[in-house]
């Protein structure tokens, strides 16, 4: 199904068949997955970073916390140093100079170990060994400044020499504490130095892990789209080009028009269907209240349902209420109780089936679905739903009418059968009159349905239904019997189709061929006759005293063929010129010219419908001889017509003879016909 339109659609949807192919393909899953890791690995290496950053920054503050405090300590130690040669030179000279010194290197010393501390936070040793100098210090005062200082002050010569020798023997105590301090800045700058080769050695690992699993990832995606890659663009060429071609399929289904029957549109529909991929059966069904019938069935050899067949009442009433809901598709599984039919379908190995629904104002009439033994596409059964959804709506268009007028005419015909073999209806009989004598010269027998049903519809309805010669026949064989009751000298007018003239005359000829008086058929003018000669040799087949009529008379204008071709003895004005002709000189041109043909072609002529003075008036001045209506008389029962209450006493009235169609006919002219007083209503 290639085409320009297919082509365009190619171009629309190929970028999304690649993708969604790619997003459903299990070993894309496979990809991902290593994908993922790459991309867990990257993450891992960012965050790594973003911490080890975190450490170097605070690395670098405790280095230059480290630095700061290593000249620091270098300037405590000269403070102190420079106590005890201020302490020493007070003591050896008693210079009050010597004195202030000392006490100003005291404060320098204080300030020093004070901002040391501020700097020391979080390095291991140092603030400890800050304390060691503070309280060695403060002890140093204590026991050998402050004496000394106390002894110089008091002038006592053995204080002084006291003093000078505990200075002596303290100094080497001093130095030592004071060495301990930078013994332990040196080693918190070690310490910091380790710390920060370690964090190097830690990024270092990081970035490679990170960098070997990236390489890990890349080279399996390699290989995976290397092995499986072509599969997977095979498989979104696939489902584009299904794409295209299941748009193709429905754009020649909107084309389709209602075939000869059901069957043959659920035939093209269950064809195009069968085309969708994967599809291995396709199928259309009738649904109704008794049964599911197969419309059409395209598909595997040796399915159990073929097309005619009906699905058992099981089986059909499972799909029915399943389908009723909606669309659905699901994996083929075996009840737990199978039917026949569902037993050989599973050993036909079917996996997945869908079906959508064909609703007319709500009521289920089909279903249409599709089943597949193809494990992948059972997979995207429920991706393909909505193509079913769309060949439904489709059929809804061109199948469900069908259908539809099927199912009524199978209701009709229940319907007609049942008021046949009933007989659920009745025949009444309208008198013919001769206007200017007022007397009866024949009855037209009508129907009446006990039903009260329109008589005009209820025979559509049965020629609708096929059953339109039968249930004419039924009426007229009621009409025939009852029509013996019927005055003596008065000839039966009774209503047959083209179709009972040519294709049930036999029948007819045998109802007729026990009549008890002269009969005229009454074709009307708005049937259609195809080929006037076989209707002509049916009447010639019925016998000399059945003549016929052509009713309603100038209201079909295009059907006067009607009037030329078979030259009838009677023809019957339609109602809807007569009605108002007294007042319409429109109407009146129509009668007359009626009349005149009627007396160039030797036929009567009968105004049906009068109902005032003023119609009977006019058409019998127009020179219409024979009329009917409800001002003479209207539709009756036999019994009021029977020969009891009418009396005979009037002269005769003859059926003239047609010579062009006498030789048709068979007949050279009718019995004389007696007659019946004017009936009054």
């Amino acid at each position: 199904m290639a085409n320009a339109s297919g082509a365009d659609y190619w171009w629309t949807i190929a970028p999304w068949a690649d993708a969604y192919a790619a997003g459903v393909t299990p070993y894309n899953k496979v990809v991902l997955l290593v994908g993922s890791a790459a991309i867990l690995a990257c993450l891992t290496i960012a965050a790594v970073f973003v911490l080890t950053e975190a450490s170097a920054a605070q690395l670098q503050a405790d280095r230059a916390a480290a630095r700061t405090m290593q000249a620091l300590g270098d300037d405590l130690m000269i403070e102190v140093r420079e106590q005890q040669d201020a302490l020493d030179d007070y003591i050896l000279a008693g210079d009050p100079t010597a004195l202030a010194r000392y006490r100003q290197a005291v404060m320098d010393e204080a300030g020093a170990a004070a901002e040391i501390s501020a700097v020391s936070a979080g390095l291991a040793g140092v603030a400890d060994a800050l304390a060691g100098v503070d309280a060695e210090n403060d002890n140093w005062r204590a026991t050998i400044a402050g004496p000394a200082i106390a002894a110089l002050q008091s002038g006592s010569h053995t204080a002084v020499t006291e003093a000078i020798q505990i200075r002596i023997k303290d100094q080497e105590t001093s130095q030592f504490v004071s060495s301990e301090l930078l013994v332990q800045i040196d080693s918190a700058g070690a310490d910091l130095d380790a710390r920060s080769d370690a964090l190097n050695r830690f990024r270092v690992q990081a970035t490679g892990l990170g960098v070997a699993v990236e390489l890990i990832a890349a080279c399996l995606s390699l290989w995976f789209v290397r092995r499986y890659g072509q599969s997977v663009a095979r498989d979104a060429r696939r489902r584009a080009s299904a794409s295209a071609e299941r748009i193709e399929i429905m754009a020649s289904l909107r084309k389709l028009q209602t075939h000869e029957s059901p069957e043959a549109t659920a035939a093209v529909i269950a064809e195009a269907l069968h085309c969708l991929p994967g599809v291995d059966v396709a199928c259309v069904f009738e649904c109704t209240s008794e049964a599911t019938i197969a419309l059409a069935i395209v598909g595997l050899a040796g399915f159990p349902t073929q097309s005619g067949d009906a699905l058992s009442r099981q089986d059909g009433r499972y799909l029915q209420d399943r389908t009723n809901d909606g669309p659905w598709a699901e994996r083929w599984v075996l009840p737990p109780e199978p039917t026949a039919d569902f037993t050989a379908m599973a050993a036909l190995g079917l996996k997945s089936w869908a079906m959508a629904p064909v609703h007319v104002k709500g009521e289920l009439v089909a279903m249409i679905g599709v089943i597949t033994t193809d494990e992948d596409q059972a997979a995207h059964m429920v991706e393909d739903l909505p193509a079913v959804s769309e060949f439904a709506s489709v059929a809804q268009a061109i199948l469900a009418p069908a259908l539809v007028a099927r199912r009524q005419r199978t209701v009709s015909r229940q319907r007609i059968t049942a008021l046949i073999e009933a007989n659920a209806f009745r025949p009444v009989f309208q008198p013919v009159v001769e206007l200017a004598t007022g007397r009866t010269v024949g009855f037209e027998a009508l129907t009446r349905f006990n039903d009260g049903s329109p008589p005009d519809l209820a025979f559509a309805a049965a020629v609708e239904c096929g059953m339109g010669i039968r249930l004419e026949l039924a009426t007229l064989e009621v009409a025939l019997q009852d029509a013996r009751r019927l005055p003596p000298d008065t000839w039966l007018s009774l209503n047959v189709s083209p179709d009972l003239l040519g294709k049930g005359g036999g029948t007819l000829a045998g109802m007729l061929s026990v009549r008890t008086c002269p009969v005229v058929l009454e074709v009307t003018e708005h049937d259609a006759i195809d080929a006037y000669g076989p209707l002509r040799e049916a009447m010639a087949r019925l016998g000399p005293d059945v003549t016929l009529a052509v009713d309603d008379a100038g209201a079909g204008v295009a059907n006067f063929n009607h009037l030329v071709e078979l030259r009838p003895d009677f023809l019957k004005i339609d109602v809807g010129l007569v009605r108002g002709v007294d007042l319409d000189p429109g109407r009146q041109a129509v009668v007359a010219g009626l009349v005149h043909f009627a007396g160039r072609t030797g036929c009567q002529v009968i105004a049906e419908g009068i109902e005032t003075e003023a119609e009977r008036a006019m058409v019998t001045q127009l020179g219409v001889t024979l009329g009917q209506g409800y001002l003479l008389a209207r539709p009756a029962p036999v019994e009021t017509w029977s020969i009891d209450t009418t009396h005979v006493g009037l002269s005769k009235l003859r059926f003239r003879q047609v010579a062009p169609l006498s030789k048709s006919f068979g007949a050279s002219r009718l019995p004389q016909l007696g007659s019946l007083p004017p009936i009054t209503h």
